[in-house]
């Protein structure tokens, strides 16, 4: 029974791991058909259309970066070379010293201060955050208020390039010695703050002879975008000064110099280390005037005396070398003081340069436009002799004017003159000669307007001198033609008449009629007027002259008539409206001139040259609305010969 109990579990064992075995393999076996029918090879899992989307944006990203890489490293690699090169070294520029400009004594007009001005270096100077509080330092520093300096920086920090930048931009134009000492002394305290010398401008003579030395200033945006910059041998930095008018602009090439430059070695404060490298720079050259200070200073005192005493507001003076052409003195009045341009014009300054309707701006000498009056006789004189239009015998009658039809051109003495010839009538200034050398009259032939003209032209009347000063005006020679197109009149007998005694529409400066004076008096040659004889080279230490442009003319006119005029003017002097110039050591021959104004007193006209063989210095004085020319004019004349005379002897 056990044994068949034991068979029958031993059956049942067997069987039911039978049946577990295959229970197992049924499994096994279902497992094996769900991996199959399920689980794909990878190949066919990922789609060929996300393979190629996913390899794009390696590939993309790759190239971003090679690109990015060669762009920092060709395309911009001199630029961040330089950046990190300029931790290191540093290229700075050394400004050149500014040419004087000197008299003919050597007497500076123009001159340099030494000063020194607060810097920042950009690429040195801390971010925007830390401002304030430099800017709270430098202010008890420097004595400017804290809002100004921070101003001024957050306008240099305007544009993002300049941030990197190493060259110095001027934070303050000049700061006292000890302000100075100071930023030296706390340089750790203001990384990026920099302390240099440099030069103020500066003008002596002041409103004496401002017009004609001009002023320095701050270069425009206009000037910024025209000129070559730096490292142009000729280049300018932003922050630059340049000539803006008179001798300051027209030389200013001369004048500048041309820049140094200093490889040095900096921390990382950015203090120099050492220098590693130096280029010298170049001094401007130091002009040298025909200009006598004494002799300008003189006429700018006299000019001034004058215009008080008979009420009047502006005039001007010409003195020159009839020789050969180089100006002596240039007085204008009323005048500014050019200083006032370096150290900043004041809301007053403002209003009085740019507002005043006195304009003293305004360089009259040369720019201001005027009929010249009777000053014109002694040319119109000289054409009616070199035509044969007169000799020196030749007499007209003067009754006090003569008639055309309705019109009367009057005499300036009621009666007349009585019968004159040519010196006389230059001495007694008679109007009725001229009309009718001029103009003619019944049965005499005058010059007739297109000869006078002609001969206003030929001693450069309507036409600019070519002096070395900006803002010439060329003045105005009349003619039918002008009148015709601008006036839109006919040309009349009378517009002849007034041309003849510089009155109607002709238009002269100060400076054209000192230039017709001194080719009266050296007998017809025309000399470029000039005021630099030539500049002291550093380089050489020698005077180089400097020639004028145009060379001297000499007008084809028989120097008889320039004899016969010079005498009718010595006569001036010795007879007629100019005895107030009789009793001086020195001969002098002279003409006055009253010209008619649109408004107010007549303009007061002068000319004059001495001594009166050999002729040294030639002289033309105006004074608008002065009056007549021998009350308001002549003093100023007197003054500048006895000057000029008194120095030489």
């Amino acid at each position: 029974m056990a044994l068949k109990n034991k068979f029958f579990e031993d059956f049942i064992s067997e069987s039911l791991r039978s049946k577990m075995k295959l229970m197992r393999h049924e499994v096994q076996a279902e497992d094996v058909v769900w991996e199959h029918n399920s689980r794909q090879p990878i190949s066919k899992t990922v789609r060929l259309s996300r393979f190629i989307f996913v390899f794009a944006l390696i590939a993309i990203a790759l190239g971003a970066i090679v690109l990015r890489t060669a762009e920092l490293q060709i395309l911009q690699g001199t630029k961040w070379r330089a950046v990190a090169e300029g931790n290191r070294i540093r290229e700075i520029v050394v400004p050149a010293r500014r040419g004087e400009i000197l008299d003919i004594n050597l007497i500076p007009m123009a001159k340099n201060i030494p000063a020194e001005q607060a810097t920042v270096i950009p690429g040195d100077f801390p971010d925007k955050e830390k401002f304030a509080e430099i800017s709270e330092k430098l202010s008890s520093i420097l004595s400017v208020p804290k809002e100004e300096i921070l101003d001024r920086l957050e306008k240099i920090f305007e544009y993002k390039e300049i941030r990197q930048s190493y060259e110095p931009i001027i934070l303050a134009e000049e700061i006292k010695h000890e302000a100075a000492l100071s930023l030296m002394e706390h340089s750790e305290s203001f990384p990026g703050v920099k302390v240099y010398p440099s030069a103020r401008r500066s003008y002596p003579e002041k409103e004496i002879i401002s017009h004609s030395m001009g002023y320095i200033g701050k270069l425009s945006q206009a000037e910024w975008d025209s000129l070559p910059r730096v490292p142009n041998e000729s280049g300018y930095l932003k922050s630059d000064f340049i000539g803006k008018s008179g001798l300051e602009y027209i030389y200013e090439k001369e004048l500048r110099g041309i820049y140094g430059w200093q490889r040095i070695e900096v921390d990382s404060m950015g203090r120099e280390q050492k220098i590693i490298s130096e280029t010298l720079a170049l001094p401007g050259k130091d002009l040298i005037t025909s200009i006598d200070a004494r002799v300008q200073k003189k006429a700018f005192e006299s000019l001034r005396d004058s215009l008080k005493k008979v009420g009047a507001k502006a005039g001007s003076a010409v003195a020159l070398n009839p020789q050969n052409g180089e100006i002596i003195a240039l007085a204008n009045l009323p005048s500014y003081d050019n200083n006032s341009f370096i150290t900043g014009l004041t809301e007053q300054d403002r209003t009085q340069f740019f507002q005043s309707p006195e304009r003293p701006l305004l360089f009259r000498a040369i720019s201001g436009i005027y009929p010249s009056g009777s000053t014109i006789k002694p040319l119109i004189a000289v054409a009616a002799l070199a035509e044969g239009v007169i000799t020196p015998k030749t007499t007209i009658l003067s009754t006090g004017g003569i008639r055309i039809g309705a019109s009367f051109f009057p005499d300036w003495k009621a009666g007349g003159h009585g019968a004159v010839d040519v010196k006389r009538a230059i001495a007694e200034s008679v109007n009725t000669f001229f009309y009718t050398v001029g103009g003619g009259y019944e049965k005499f032939k005058g010059l007739g307007v297109e000869k006078l003209d002609s001969y206003m032209t030929l001693f450069g009347l309507g036409e600019k001198t070519g002096i070395d000063l900006p803002g010439e005006a060329a003045g105005l020679v009349p003619d039918p033609s002008w009148k015709r197109t601008v006036k839109k009149e006919k040309w009349y007998i009378g517009d002849t008449y007034h041309l003849s005694i510089g009155q109607g529409d002709l238009l002269t400066t100060p400076l054209q009629m000192a230039s017709v004076t001194a080719a009266i008096a050296n007998g017809g040659t025309i000399f470029q007027p000039h005021l630099v004889k030539g500049y002291l080279d550093q380089r050489t230490n020698n005077i180089i002259e400097i020639k004028p442009k145009k060379e001297p003319e000499k007008l084809s006119i028989a120097a008889s008539a320039f004899d016969t005029v010079r005498q009718g003017m010595r006569q001036t002097v010795l007879s007629g409206s100019g005895r107030a110039l009789s009793g001086e050591p020195f001969e002098v021959a002279a003409k006055t001139g009253t010209a008619e104004a649109p408004s107010g007193n007549p303009h007061g006209w002068f000319i004059a040259f001495a001594p009166f063989t050999n002729p040294e210095i030639a002289v033309a004085v105006m004074v608008e609305n002065g009056g007549e020319g021998y009350i308001s004019a002549l003093p100023v004349a007197r003054d500048i010969l006895q000057e000029y005379f008194r120095l030489k002897n």
